[in-house]
């Protein structure tokens, strides 16, 4: 149930009540309102991730409010549930690969949030604005201050790597998110080993 069919049931119900003569007293105008905002953040909770990363969203929410399955800009199953897997799944990360992982994954289903329509009966989806929706938020998610790709050691990068399949990272979504990752990581990395390691990747991507 969503905002405004609820706001609806609602409003049926006090026309009922008046219509029945029966004055509806403020405690349970009260109630009422108290029951829809409840509801409501019971609908949302099911497309809101918690602080420990998981991957059921995709499908639980996201393709649900916004099926995509028969359009060639679908995202959430093929990319998002998809690398979701793939990122919980790799034990090879360091302590700190493993928080950037979890703190990245959180961060990318947080940003498509704002952008569904949670409604039932579910309305059509812009598949092409939603799927930019998500790329974009790829870079800001990769590098937050606080646990950025910028500062990985090596073996992380090496982890990441062998994780993303050749198709995504060669096709044209997959090289601007790299050049943009690599633009802002030669000047925000930690240390000046780490920015001369990220300037030296920004020259390689954008020579192609």
């Amino acid at each position: 149930m969503e905002h405004d069919y609820l706001n609806s049931y609602s409003t049926a119900l006090i026309q009922r009540f008046n219509q029945g003569r029966m004055k509806m007293s403020n405690w349970f105008r009260c109630v009422l309102f108290i029951f829809v905002i409840f509801c409501e953040k019971y609908a949302l909770a099911q497309c809101v991730n918690s602080a420990t990363p998981s991957c059921g969203v995709y499908t639980q929410c996201f393709a649900k409010y916004c099926n995509c399955s028969t359009s060639s800009s679908e995202y959430f199953i093929s990319y998002g549930k998809n690398y979701c897997e793939r990122f919980l799944g790799n034990t090879k990360f360091s302590k700190e690969g493993e928080k950037w992982r979890n703190a990245t994954l959180v961060c990318l289903q947080e940003a498509i949030v704002p952008h569904l329509e949670i409604t039932e009966p579910v309305k059509a989806c812009d598949c092409p604005a939603m799927r930019k929706v998500a790329i974009d938020s790829h870079v800001g998610c990769y590098t937050q201050p606080s646990n950025s790709i910028c500062n990985l050691p090596t073996e992380d990068l090496v982890e990441i790597g062998k994780i993303v399949a050749l198709k995504d990272i060669f096709s044209k979504e997959g090289w601007d998110t790299m050049k943009q990752i690599a633009a802002k990581c030669k000047t925000t990395a930690g240390s000046a080993d780490k920015r001369d390691r990220w300037d030296t990747m920004s020259k390689a991507l954008n020579a192609y």
